[in-house]
């Protein structure tokens, strides 16, 4: 990092690489950080010297380089950032990973570490950028290289990379990604928010925040999803009191023999008594008879019935007796059963956020409906008989029992009114935010039979090749050529010295002009998010608390769940004009630019990233337009997450009623886009996902045997939203076609994607491929001749969701007239970003326990 954007940083006093004896002449409670350190040029500060620095109170943060070393190994000193983690999680061991060239003179560095190489190797690879064969040629390229000798260039040259289409523009995005620099600005952040305090005696004593948390402990879970961190007796409770711990049990290692309990006659005897009333069985000679009838002797039946009341017995003995040997047994099976050990956690971390939120005691009412509801989960009679079931799990304080049930009986409380207005029913219409139209937005007709842009394509094409120009796009290829995606065609824009660093500019359409335009579109997007800069007068200074209803709330911005954000904490704002209300309302500036700025509440010290989500990029040949785009990609990657948590990820949480589409009901372009993949071989499921956004969304998987791509699409017009799903789904077809070409190394992919887990299964893949799948008609939605209609239209399925705010940052540039960029936001709705969970999906996950939206 240089030193003029370090002071900007952090007002300090900086000093050369640490090396031997540079701690020596520092005092008790004076704030050290480690970044760079020296390893051949001197003698490399050792660890003895850093411990005796610690143990006489002088406060050490290390991160980035030689400071992630230390920090690894001696106790006390404080280890910030992704490169420390990795050298105390054993990730990594040698020292070299961090070492790298650099001129003596100037500092700038001229080898490459190899932990910024495995960051950004890792980075392209999560976001399907590149696959795993080409990162693992890359990391294995890395290796071999001395660090004196490592470069980017090197890296991709010797990986037998440089010399294809796009092995320049691998080199440029593996340079977009620097650990090092960001580890640096961590441990300047962490030294600067060290407040020094007078002790008695006069002695200073330093308050010492941790802006990194701590390796998780064993018997400690933690989702990075949705920064749920539940430790084991939380986790037991929660699996107990909602019946899921006795079949989780069950599917854990064989009871210890010694645990097993002598033949309970009783228990036996109520097995078969329950299985005979499932029956339906009046009389013994009915059970006789009808038990000959099905080929099962009584004797057989009566040892089996014993042997699962031995068998249920030896499982709760087993809860109580061993108890640590029995968790890690069911934490191993929750891992290895269908994701259930995410599922788990995620829903035990929901129902205790939402309690939380509202602290007031319960009602009596509200008490005996959350009974209520746990006697159904757990399939009890009474209250009595439940509380006696959860003793024998060895969960039989009454107390804590109660607890669980008043923290119940808030949380339904709680979400109440969100399940209610996700339903479509809590707001009366007077107190609805309704649509106010914006200043200066215009009509926007859209030419004879186009469904969705107000300019022909022929328009359209003229100016995204002057645009193209204009941005510095320096080739676009068509690479859907080999996707055999039936003619489908796919375009990808490369632009060098573009800052977002890990994808292409991506298009696609029926025809070639409509893949260039596409790609040239979204690269247009992100050029202009990259260049803005914000107006001085559109600036305020304030926390959120000070700053009250003038300002949206960040707790509800998808924020990362590590963020640092408090509602005390001063924040930069910007004004933007709010299409709901034609108010003014003030968005916290680091949700608007891409750089991470001081404190930036956008920052995950878990991810050792600025994590940005990049819903609400919306582009067009008109304001209206561009507004549309946005505010759709928004509530479609709302619908995308409540889909994905229903269905797989983390998935069980009782599916709400999707309905399979039928492609042929759709328009031509949609039926068209379909046929042709079919022809193409595909096996094409078109699933109706419109969420409580009631904006038609349509998720398109299409399968060659268990080989999968999807897409996504929103839009007033269901045949439209359909098109654009079917489209992307074939672009990820090419994408993966191109990335194993022998010209082409970097994938196409549509901005945003990929950035979650994206967990397949057996029984996802026969959700799809159900060869009895029943169909239904495309859905009506909303047709019309003008893109201003279409946006008003949508603003209100958005308000009448229960959203109060959707402000819009323009980042339209004379330059690229009639070119326009906007960044919409929707407070409240679900993103993409890999590191939030937002109330809405945690709803879902709690649909067994908490009131139903759906």
């Amino acid at each position: 990092m240089p030193l003029a954007e370090a002071r900007l940083l952090l007002d300090a006093d900086y000093r050369r690489p640490v090396r031997r004896g540079d701690l020596d002449a520092f005092p008790a409670g004076q704030v050290v950080g480690i970044v760079d350190g020296v390893f051949e040029q001197s003698l490399a500060v050792s660890p003895a010297e850093v411990r005796s620095a610690v143990d006489r109170g002088v406060v050490v943060y290390g991160g980035g380089s030689m400071g992630a070393l230390r920090a690894a190994e001696v106790p006390g000193v404080i280890g910030i950032g992704l490169v420390h983690a990795w050298y105390r999680d054993g990730a990594i061991s040698r020292d070299d990973e961090v070492a790298l060239l650099f001129d003596a003179e100037t500092a700038a560095p001229l080898t490459v570490p190899m932990v910024n190489v495995r960051y950004a190797v890792d980075r392209l690879h999560r976001g399907g950028t590149i696959d795993r064969p080409t990162a693992d040629r890359l990391l294995a390229a890395a290796l071999e290289l001395p660090y004196k000798a490592r470069t980017h260039r090197r890296v991709v040259r010797s990986a037998g990379l440089l010399d294809r289409a796009d092995g320049e523009d691998l080199v440029a995005m593996l340079a977009g990604h620097d650990l090092k620099h960001r580890d640096a600005q961590s441990v300047l952040e962490a030294v600067g928010a060290a407040r020094v305090a007078p002790m008695p005696g006069g002695e200073p004593r330093v308050n010492v925040e941790r802006p990194v948390a701590e390796p998780v402990a064993t018997g400690t879970a933690l989702i990075w999803e949705s920064g749920d961190r539940v430790d084991d007796d939380e986790l037991f409770a929660f699996l107990a009191y909602t019946g899921r711990l006795e079949p989780l049990g069950r599917a854990a290692h064989p009871v210890p023999p010694e645990l097993l309990p002598a033949v309970d006659a009783e228990a036996a005897r109520a097995g078969f008594r329950s299985a005979v009333r499932r029956w339906g069985w009046l009389s013994t000679e009915e059970a006789r008879v009808t038990l000959a009838d099905l080929g099962i002797d009584l004797s057989t039946l009566n040892r089996r019935a014993e042997a699962e009341a031995v068998a249920d017995a030896g499982l709760t003995a087993w809860a109580r007796a061993d108890r640590e040997v029995f968790r890690r047994s069911v934490r191993a099976a929750l891992f290895l059963h269908d994701a259930s050990l995410k599922r788990e956690v995620m829903r035990q971390g929901a129902l205790r956020l939402f309690a939380e939120e509202d602290p007031r005691p319960a009602g009596a009412g509200e008490l005996a409906e959350a009974w209520q509801v746990l006697c159904k989960a757990n399939l009890a009679v009474d209250r009595e008989a439940l509380r006696q079931r959860w003793a024998q799990w060895g969960h039989g304080d009454r107390a804590a029992q109660d607890a669980f049930a008043e923290g119940l009986a808030r949380a339904r409380r709680n979400v109440r009114t969100l399940a209610a207005t996700m339903a479509g029913g809590a707001l009366p219409a007077a107190a609805r935010t309704a649509p106010h139209p914006a200043p200066g937005l215009r009509s926007r007709p859209k030419p004879p039979g186009e469904r969705r842009f107000c300019t022909s394509l022929r328009q359209a094409r003229d100016h995204a090749e002057r645009l193209a120009k204009t941005i510095g796009i320096t080739r676009i290829g068509m690479v859907g050529e080999l996707g055999d995606i039936g003619g489908v065609q796919i375009a990808q824009a490369a632009r060098p010295d573009g800052r977002w660093s890990s994808t292409y500019g991506s298009g696609k359409g029926l025809t070639e002009d409509g893949a260039y335009v596409g790609s040239v579109m979204e690269e247009l997007e992100k050029w202009a998010q990259e260049r803005w800069v914000p107006r001085a007068d559109d600036l305020v200074e304030g926390s959120y608390r000070e700053l009250g209803g003038d300002a949206v709330d960040p707790a509800g911005l998808a924020l990362p769940y590590d963020s640092g954000y408090t509602p005390e904490l001063p924040l930069t704002w910007v004004r933007c004009p709010d299409l709901l209300t034609a108010r003014t309302v003030l968005v916290p500036l680091d949700l608007l630019r891409l750089e991470r700025g001081r404190g930036d509440i956008c920052f995950s010290p878990r991810g050792a990233r600025k994590v940005i989500a990049t819903n609400g990029l919306g582009s067009g040949f008109s304001l209206e337009e561009a507004l549309l785009h946005g505010l759709c990609e928004y509530v479609e990657r709302h619908a995308q997450r409540l889909a994905e948590v229903a269905l797989v990820n983390p998935g069980g949480t009782g599916a709400p009623p999707f309905r399979f589409v039928d492609p042929d009901t759709a328009p031509d372009r949609a039926r068209e886009a379909a046929e042709r993949l079919r022809r193409a071989g595909h096996v094409v499921r078109v699933l109706d996902i419109t969420s409580e956004v009631k904006v038609p969304t349509f998720m398109v998987t299409v399968w060659r045997g268990l080989d999968r791509a999807e897409g996504y699409g929103t839009h007033p017009d269901p045949g439209t939203a359909v098109e654009m799903a079917l489209l992307e789904a074939a672009q990820s077809i090419a994408c993966s076609v191109a990335g194993g070409r022998e010209d082409l190394t970097i994938r196409a992919r549509s901005l945003g994607r990929h950035e979650r887990p994206r967990p397949i299964s057996h029984e996802d893949a026969w959700f799809w491929l159900d060869p009895d799948i029943v169909t239904t008609p495309l859905p009506r939605g909303h047709t019309c001749d003008d893109v201003l209609d279409d946006l008003r239209w949508t603003l209100r399925r958005v308000a009448d969701a229960g959203v109060a705010h959707v402000p819009v940052l323009d980042l339209s540039r004379p330059e690229t007239a009639p070119g326009h960029v906007v960044r919409v936001i929707v407070p409240g709705l679900e993103s993409n970003n890999p590191f939030a969970t937002g109330e809405r999906a945690r709803l879902t996950l709690l649909r067994d326990l908490l009131p139903r939206w759906s």
